[in-house]
């Protein structure tokens, strides 16, 4: 069973929907990303920021290693979005979001989700 949890069913965005899909990807993330800091925790492990939070989640198995890039590379891009606001960066996000981020977050969503960590 393949259950979504972010659907973005809409073919284009305007501006304002584009600024509202990014901000739901950084909400998206930061609860992502806290989510395995507490999984970790419960587990015994010691990790704090998102990036040690990441490579700890896949020494503990709880992301392979190309979902582990993946989460990096989002981060990176994370931090960009929040202090860019030019059109050509926030369509690309866009492009990222529904390509690769949102899908990624949904496998790790219902990752946690199945295993009811």
């Amino acid at each position: 069973m393949n259950r979504t949890f972010l659907s973005f069913a809409q073919g284009s965005y305007t501006e304002l929907e584009r600024a509202g899909l990014i901000q739901m990807f950084e909400f998206t993330y930061e609860l992502s990303w806290k989510t395995l800091k507490d999984i970790l925790n419960f587990e015994g492990y010691d990790a704090a920021s998102p990036r040690a939070v990441i490579r700890t989640s896949l020494e503990a198995g709880l992301v392979d290693s190309d979902e582990c890039e993946q989460l990096l590379t989002a981060l990176g891009k994370r931090n960009l979005l929040a202090h860019t606001y030019d059109e050509s960066t926030s369509l690309e996000a866009e492009r990222l979001i529904l390509k690769e981020y949102a899908p990624l977050l949904n496998t790790i969503l219902y990752s946690i989700e199945r295993e009811k960590l």
